[in-house]
Formats: C-alpha cells, structure tokens, sequence
C-alpha cells in the first residue's frame, strides 16, 4: 500500500476535535482521496467518545500505557517509523501532525527518519518554561526544530516562532482549528439558556495528585456558597485524576456532579449554559474566549496568553486556595464579552489550501 500525498496523525481527543476540520476541508476541496488518516491508539476511548464518525483510515494497536514511558515512546516511535516506510513515505509525503502530544512529537521523529515533509499545525505555542507543562512544551519546542512548515494560530504563535529562528516564509497564521470546530458544532445556535452551570476541566500532570484535592475542596466550598448553579466536574481518562475524583462520585453537595467524559457535540451545544469554566485545558481556553464565557485557567502560566483578559480570562495557580475563591467571587458576576482572539473559524481551509498548493495532484497518476 502506498500512501496519498497527505498523511494526518492523530492520537488523542485534543487533535481528532481540531484535525476534523481539516479532513472536512480535504474532502469540500474534493481532495480527500489525497489524504490518509492515521490514528495513533493513545486515547481510543476519548476519541472515539469525543468523535465517533470521525474518518480514519488505519487505527494503529492500542498505545501501550502498561509499559515504562521510555518504551512507551520507544514501541510507538518504531511503529510509526514502520508504517511511513511501509506507506512508501518519502521527500513527496506531507505528514500532518497537531499540537504538543506524544502523538504528535513520534510522529514528526518517525516522518523525519523516512525523509517526509513535516507540517505542524497549532504551532509556536509557548509558556516560557521547558517543565510547566510538560512534556508538552518540550513537545512543541522539538517539534518546531522537526517541521518544514508551521501553521500558527495566532500572530503571538508566529512572534514566537520568528524569535527561535524560523523563517518567516516558513510559516502561516490560520487561527486555531479548534475554533472551526466549535462554530461548526454551535451552527448558529441560540443562546437564550440560562446560564446556570459551572464547567470544570483537569487533566495536567502538574494537576495531578494534590492539586485535584485541592482544587476540588475549593469547588465543594464554591458549589456550598453558590446553590444556584451547578458544577460539572468532567472526567477524564487518565488513571491519575479518575482514582483522585474516584472520592467525590457522591458529594455531599447536591449542586456538584463528576461525570464522565462527554461527546463534543454535547459539550459546545452546552456552552450557552456556561457562567464559567474552570479549566487546564487549551482547547477550553481558546472555545471560552471565543464565546466569551468567564474563564479561570488553573494553572501557574499558559502557552496561550490571548485568552487572558482582566475581566474575563485569569490564571489561579491551582495551590492558591484563596484566590480561586476570590477569582470565582469576581468572574462568575460578568457578563459574556467574545473574544475572537484564536481566529474566525476558517483555519482548515487556510491551512488545506496551501498544503494543496505545494503538491502536484497525482490523483491520475
């Protein structure tokens, strides 16, 4: 089998939501042919949870967390590296990669050991420090010294870029895919909920362990004080937070809901119940800004500073109990200002268009 002059990889919730926009603008530029979508098995359950009609051509073996992640890395990073050889990947192929995940990161090493065309979307992304978080920012950091071509959601993302010494003819701000995804799920819908529910979002590994602890004591004591809204804690897969939460399934407080991981659709459908969302998530970040719902981001910095705002966008280090509750105090009384600070939902079809425009159509060929 040969691979299409394309090839997208994708292994977790994160990049299925923002790379299915991307296979839709393959297919409206009646291109899809051109394009092999390769799913890495790291998390299947979130995505097929997240997305469940998403087009994917080979579905790899599960990942293999039951191994150290130095032979993790090492099997996956050999099975990509078999796969492009076998795909017949060379100086034609494209490979697409979203993002800072360990998907990401082994693919762009395995596409480069075969001598393919490295394209990396969502790129630039800094928070100044190499461990916070990590290994995502060292993932985009080594991703970046990978990739021919960057597609940067924002022009903070190609500041970035420009300052390590990538050359500007190397890169393309499209905004965030991300948000093509959500105006997508929203469709024009109405906004006229009440606006009643309190979202949060953990999944880090700097949130792990006591930081969950604490930031739900923070939330038992919101959810004590705040009997008018409801807060929905949204799981997520990870052994680490679900044995943490695993405590909290019958809260005491009868506002206050864990529950599990929730199809995508659903989640934006609901948004305009959403007084606020206290979140790590990026991709949280980005849709709360977008939309302009209140946003606490917990943690000690963010690779996305565009959703800061003074009103509406604050970091809480998840150990600062106090100011969590000071910061709930002040967000949840504003009203709902959009920001649209991470593009206008046309990045798909930026970004296709030019991988288009650089590669011959061999589809007769």
């Amino acid at each position: 089998m040969r691979a299409p002059d394309h090839i997208l990889v994708i292994g977790t919730r994160p990049e299925a939501i923002k790379c299915a926009p991307i296979i839709a603008a393959f297919t409206r530029n009646n291109a899809r042919h051109r394009l092999l979508v390769v799913f890495s098995g790291q998390q299947p359950v979130l995505l097929d949870k997240a997305l469940p009609d998403l087009e994917v051509d080979i579905r790899m073996p599960e990942w293999p967390h039951e191994l150290p992640p130095k032979q993790q890395r090492k099997m996956v990073a050999e099975r990509f590296r078999h796969l492009f050889a076998e795909l017949g990947c060379g100086a034609a192929a494209r490979v697409i990669v979203q993002g800072d995940t360990s998907t990401a990161y082994l693919a762009a090493l395995a596409a480069k050991r075969v001598g393919a065309q490295l394209h990396h979307v969502e790129a630039g992304l800094r928070s100044g420090c190499l461990h916070n978080p990590f290994p995502e920012e060292f993932h985009r950091r080594a991703i970046t010294r990978l990739a021919d071509q960057h597609y940067a959601p924002t022009d903070g993302a190609r500041n970035d870029l420009l300052g390590e010494g990538i050359s500007a003819h190397d890169i393309l701000v499209t905004g965030n895919t991300g948000i093509d995804s959500l105006v997508t799920a929203l469709n024009g819908g109405s906004e006229a909920t009440p606006r009643d529910v309190v979202l949060i979002s953990l999944h880090r590994r700097e949130n792990h362990g006591a930081a969950v602890h604490r930031i739900m004591g923070a939330v038992l004591q919101l959810a004590a004080a705040h009997q008018q809204f409801q807060f929905i804690w949204v799981e997520h897969s990870h052994p680490a937070i679900t044995k943490e939460l695993a405590g909290y399934g019958r809260s005491p407080s009868t506002n206050v809901r864990v529950c599990g991981p929730l199809p995508y659709t659903r989640m934006a459908g609901d948004s305009a119940r959403y007084a606020l969302v206290m979140t790590d998530s990026g991709g949280m970040q980005e849709e709360a800004a977008h939309l302009g719902i209140p946003l606490m981001v917990l943690r000690d910095r963010t690779e996305r500073p565009e959703a800061l705002d003074p009103d509406l966008g604050v970091l809480c280090p998840p150990h600062d109990h106090h100011n969590i509750i000071k910061q709930f105090g002040k967000l949840i009384q504003q009203e709902r200002k959009p920001r649209h600070v991470f593009g206008d939902g046309k990045a798909a079809e930026r970004i296709v268009a030019h991988l288009l425009s650089q590669a011959p159509d061999d589809s007769n060929g």
